[in-house]
């Protein structure tokens, strides 16, 4: 046999690529809409990086000033009550009336696979999309119609009517050769840890000692350190050897995962103090100097902190969380005003809650507000292809400035982008028309 030829074939009406939140929530508004749906993940799991980073915060269900997903969407709001119930949690308000859910990467995972389930999606785990093919057709826009993939330790090529790129990175534009929207670096990623072995003792009584009393200290005692006062250059050099990670400069924010600190545990997100750059080999890096990072910074901690002095690094993500990437570039694109003026244009297809939130080389995020207890709307044309008729795309990948999917790209709002995405890749293959495939998604999703 040919070692390039495809050796399994399968055909559907509708496949996702990706199966974060968003893709979730596109597979299963496409099967609901009567669509035969497939959807494709590259790991063995699904729920993408909520679970692979373990964001441990869902943002975006809820506006400013509210702990309620009125505003949400019906689909996010759904998602919402399941994810509550299941993990019993509650909504948490942090600064500026902003409130989200933690939820454990465990809990976020088993909705997700229940929704799929439950929908009669069907799921291909360990498959890794490389190559697109693509068609004219007569007289209309040039159709995806068929991707091969890596499924484990065969090739797959599925065929559809439409697609849904729910990658977060545009990887059909790209593997297709059409452009997509794109930077010279994108916002800061970070890293999530967790550390046992916490002496609450040492400061104050086991019962009074909390969550806020602990990102305090770790982020005063950190930041004593960077300013050299136990020698952080000479304990750097001594743990890394001289000119390894250095370029850097400056040490990580570490701060805690909010609603993860149990007596004497604590998950830890560690904001890198540099940007993500469009080089191909920098997702690496990434990755080597996160983790060593982190086992640096435990080891800084344990030899000059009492509080921290029998720590132990007992996790880290199995990957680094990247917040945005490369673009697809839509008939209509998301723009910093539209959000900031909470516009909600006649052709809105998903609400976004959150503000506007850049995470750069400051290590403290930046944040834009737009007015409490509203919301803006994302339009139609940021889903679909500038260039090939049926393709589609959600969450991290939809048409937008680099600032307004700083907001657009959180759970909440990848689960509306989700589910109008998947609204319209099914309604493409019924035959039924944007305007009208907008109007349901108004009626029945929005309002």
């Amino acid at each position: 046999m040919n070692p390039v030829e495809a050796v399994r074939t399968a055909k559907y009406d509708v496949l996702v690529i990706g199966a974060g939140a968003s893709g979730v929530a596109a597979a299963v508004a496409a099967s609901r809409r009567g669509a035969r749906t497939a959807i494709i993940e590259r790991y063995g799991f699904i729920g993408g990086l909520a679970c692979s980073a373990e964001v441990g915060t869902v943002c975006g269900f809820y506006a400013r000033g509210m702990t309620d997903t009125g505003l949400a969407g019906r689909f996010p709001s759904e998602f919402e009550i399941q994810l509550r119930e299941y993990s019993r949690t509650s909504p948490l308000t942090f600064a500026e009336e902003l409130s989200f859910l933690p939820c454990a990467p465990v809990d976020f995972e088993w909705v997700c696979s229940s929704l799929l389930r439950e929908e009669g999606v069907d799921v291909f785990l360990h498959t890794t999309l490389f190559k697109v093919e693509h068609k004219q057709i007569e007289n209309a826009q040039n159709q995806v119609n068929s991707v091969t993939c890596l499924g484990w330790n065969e090739l797959v090529n599925i065929c559809f009517a439409s697609v849904v790129d729910a990658t977060g990175e545009g990887l059909v534009s790209f593997l297709s050769g059409i452009s997509r929207i794109e930077e010279n670096s994108y916002q800061a990623p970070a890293l999530v840890i967790e550390v046992e072995g916490i002496e609450q003792e040492v400061e104050v009584s086991r019962a009074n000692f909390t969550e806020r009393d602990l990102n305090f200290i770790l982020l005063k005692e950190l930041a004593d350190l960077e300013r050299g006062g136990l020698g952080f250059s000479r304990e750097y050099e001594k743990f890394f050897g001289k000119g390894i990670f250095c370029d850097a400069g400056i040490l990580p924010r570490l701060s805690v995962v909010p609603g993860s600190f149990s007596g004497r545990s604590a998950k830890l997100k560690m904001a890198y103090p540099f940007r993500r750059n469009s080089d191909s080999g920098q997702m690496t890096r990434l990755e080597l100097y996160g983790r060593s990072m982190a086992h640096f910074l435990v080891s800084l901690l344990k030899e000059n902190v009492p509080l921290f002095s029998g720590i132990k690094l007992c996790r880290i993500a199995a990957e680094v969380g990247v917040r945005t990437g490369p673009k697809n570039s839509g008939k209509d694109i998301l723009l910093d005003d539209d959000l900031l003026q909470a516009k909600k244009p006649v052709d809105g297809i998903a609400n976004g809650l959150w503000p506007i939130e850049i995470w750069d080389e400051g290590r403290r995020p930046v944040l834009e507000y737009f007015p409490p207890k509203t919301c803006y709307q994302i339009p139609v044309g940021a889903l679909i292809s500038s260039q090939f008729s049926n393709l589609f795309f959600c969450g991290r990948g939809i048409s937008a400035t680099e600032r307004a999917l700083s907001s657009a790209r959180v759970i909440g709002t990848c689960l509306g982008t989700g589910y109008a995405a998947g609204v319209l890749a099914a309604d493409f293959c019924l035959g039924i028309d944007t305007e009208a495939s907008v109007k349901w998604i108004r009626e029945n999703e929005l309002n």
